[in-house]
């Protein structure tokens, strides 16, 4: 018996769709999921066991570790695809030495199936294996050359399919990240509005069957608070969602390319100057209920928003000074923490030459802060986000965005 015939790879479904559909299966996940499951964990740290549980993990061809065969049979097969072969009405009858090489593979084997978004390479013929690829390489006329030519084309033009596989699925992360946040912020509000509800109810609720009996007195046992205690007066049980969070930052970041578009305006400006340009383009999108400003400035460098006697947001921008200045604006931030859910970001100007040096020393800077948790997820060339714990309460976390911008000195913009 000849070995399997090969089948053309990268064919199938488009690799992004079925990124689309893990996502879809995950936020139907999350519809179902129960309160406790949503509140137990900081969303950060749900968000990124469920994209590790679903991460896409491409084949990487071990090139070193194939091994080699050879066989006799006929060459149609293994030249191109072919359905139901009756080798007695075959057109081409060929038949000879037929070398085959078995290369493994990390990763999932499916991959080797779907396609990439755009694709203008030949389809490869193989057959795929348990943690292995099988290709072949019919010759009349064996030669050396011709044959370890023809191997390196089809591992090159597999490895170009996956390298455009990747970057089809590069914008994937983030919007998993958003879609998962949504439906969980989602799912929670549900939740906490039929809690709410049925507290409310004068009738008393139904006893489940076989329930246990509980008028034994249990031993009592420490209560971690929760992000939700539905005691509270409304008004006291305010946070940030994530999408209004993810809108809030990217208005700053606009307003920040701004500055970077046009340093000469900006060039002379102190942090309480550019503060204020951010205060008026985040009150232009946002309504208060009664000032007519959500985002009030407070101190000389800070952007807050409060609801309930307690911050939601919290923004510091700052003049790079340096690692240590730099540090001390995390701290500061850190002050304004409560132990609610608080969304922070921290807006860097850099005025000095060397953009790329403070980006990275911001970054080392970050990780080295005793409060860091997690991070970053890179969401732009120089946006960062990442997970801090409270200093007052480590069983508490807060998101951090950092943003950084080129903003030259008045001699450089001038020059």
């Amino acid at each position: 018996m000849p070995p399997p015939y090969p089948v053309l790879l990268f064919t199938g479904q488009r690799i992004i769709d079925e990124a689309h559909q893990i996502t879809g299966k995950v936020v139907d996940r999350i519809s179902h999921a129960t309160l406790a499951s949503l509140t137990a964990k900081p969303v950060d740290d749900i968000v990124q066991a469920l994209y590790n549980e679903h991460y896409i993990h491409l084949p990487v061809l071990d090139r070193n570790g194939a091994e080699r065969e050879e066989f006799e049979f006929f060459y149609a097969p293994y030249l191109t695809m072919i359905h139901n072969i009756d080798f007695k009405t075959l057109t081409d009858q060929r038949r000879g030495t037929i070398f085959a090489l078995d290369v493994p593979f990390t990763g999932e084997a499916r991959y080797l199936r779907t396609r990439p978004t755009a694709i203008a390479l030949k389809p490869p013929l193989g057959f795929i294996g348990e943690n292995k690829v099988t290709l072949y390489v019919p010759k009349e006329n064996h030669s050396l050359e011709g044959v370890q030519g023809a191997f390196d084309a089809i591992l090159d033009n597999i490895d170009e399919h996956l390298k455009r596989s990747a970057e089809s699925l590069s914008a994937w992360p983030m919007n998993f990240r958003g879609m998962v946040i949504n439906a969980i912020d989602k799912r929670i509000n549900q939740l906490k509005s039929t809690a709410q509800i049925s507290a409310g109810l004068t009738f008393k609720p139904k006893r489940r069957p076989n329930a246990p009996d509980l008028t034994v007195l249990p031993v009592r046992k420490q209560i971690r608070p929760e992000p939700f205690n539905f005691q509270l007066p409304a008004e006291q049980q305010f946070y940030l969602a994530e999408e209004i969070y993810q809108h809030v930052v990217s208005v700053m970041q606009n307003m920040s390319l701004v500055m970077e578009y046009s340093p000469k305006a900006f060039a002379d400006l102190g942090e309480e100057a550019l503060r204020f340009h951010f205060l008026v383009q985040l009150n232009g999108q946002y309504e208060g209920e009664a000032t007519g400003e959500t985002f009030n400035g407070e101190g000389k460098s800070d952007i807050i928003i409060r609801q309930g006697g307690a911050n939601v947001f919290i923004a510091e921008c700052k003049i790079w000074e340096g690692v240590t200045a730099f540090t001390a604006a995390i701290d500061q931030l850190q002050r304004y923490v409560t132990w609610r859910d608080t969304k922070t970001a921290l807006v860097i100007f850099n005025r000095n030459k060397g953009f790329s040096d403070v980006v990275q020393k911001a970054q080392e800077a970050v990780r080295a802060h005793p409060q860091y948790k997690s991070g970053p997820l890179v969401q732009g060339p120089a946006r960062f986000r990442y997970v801090f714990r409270n200093a007052n309460d480590p069983n508490r976390e807060y998101a951090l965005t950092l943003m950084l911008f080129n903003v030259p000195k008045p001699d450089d913009a001038n020059g």
